[in-house]
């Protein structure tokens, strides 16, 4: 059995679709965890009386956080697998039936991700190349993707939790632990079964350079410990660019900045030089 866990708060419109895209899964043997986090609106009323008996309520009367409302989902979750949905994404009906033929193939791979679209762009999908992905690709960036892309086999979860206090890759941390406990890779199928929605209507923390920004150092100390020098010095790049695109620099002192850094850091890749320019001319152009 799969277990599907949604974190939601006065979402109930985008409640209703993302849960009925899992309700129409080709695969039918899942319980659907929705943890209603500190709502005020109709929602706790519609899960209490939903007519379908896969729907598993948790009413949380306090404002926790999704993080907090996840780990308690996955605590009183029963399945095998642990799958998430974020409350304003899709799942393509097939979504979990394909990824079950993976596990099938490869019974000892911790995580199954998958590709994604745009709702609002269905033609922008991401399809990727399939291919099992290991920890040291993890240690670089998150290739596997948000909660609502990943299937995880319960085996390999042991007593890992997401992280509250990371107000932002949340997912990357909760993936790269059970990678690197487990010791096995991941696999992340190609195909776009996802549907991502990019504005669902209000603020998303993605927008919000400074949170996501200190959320990444944050990330980054967690797990420096098992980062190499290149590694460390790729993260050291992406952070110092990334905390530009908040502060009032101007494009002659970034340029200044940026050329300053190169000369403390040696041995630079391409990709981290054209990652660090990109974000320059993003920012000013």
């Amino acid at each position: 059995m799969i277990s599907v866990i949604i974190p939601t708060h006065n979402r109930l419109k985008l409640l209703k679709e993302a849960l009925n895209s899992v309700l129409k899964q080709s695969h039918h043997n899942l319980e659907v965890l929705v943890v209603a986090n500190n709502c005020t609106d109709n929602t706790v009323d519609y899960l209490l009386y939903h007519e379908d008996h896969r729907v598993i309520p948790i009413i949380i009367k306090e404002a926790i956080g999704a993080a907090q409302a996840r780990n308690i989902g996955m605590e009183k979750s029963n399945g095998d697998y642990l799958a998430f949905l974020d409350d304003d994404d899709l799942w393509s009906p097939d979504k979990l039936e394909k990824v079950l033929d993976v596990f099938k193939d490869n019974s000892e791979t911790p995580i199954v991700s998958t590709g994604y679209y745009e709702i609002e762009s269905p033609t922008s999908q991401q399809h990727l190349k399939s291919k099992f992905i290991y920890s040291e690709d993890l240690l670089y960036k998150n290739v596997l993707g948000s909660f609502s892309f990943c299937v995880v086999n319960k085996t390999y979860l042991k007593k890992h939790k997401i992280a509250p206090k990371l107000k932002a890759c949340q997912d990357w941390d909760l993936w790269l632990k059970i990678l690197l406990s487990s010791g096995k890779p991941a696999y992340r199928l190609g195909e776009a079964l996802v549907g991502y929605r990019s504005d669902s209507g209000g603020p998303r923390l993605s927008l919000q350079y400074k949170q996501v920004c200190y959320s990444y150092a944050q990330f980054i100390q967690f797990h420096k410990g098992n980062m190499s020098l290149r590694q460390k010095k790729h993260h050291a790049l992406l952070l110092h660019a990334r905390r530009d695109r908040y502060r009032k620099v101007s494009l002659s002192q970034a340029i200044c900045r940026s050329i300053s850094y190169f000369l403390t850091v040696r041995r630079y890749q391409r990709l981290e030089i054209e990652i660090l320019l990109y974000g320059i001319i993003k920012k000013f152009l």
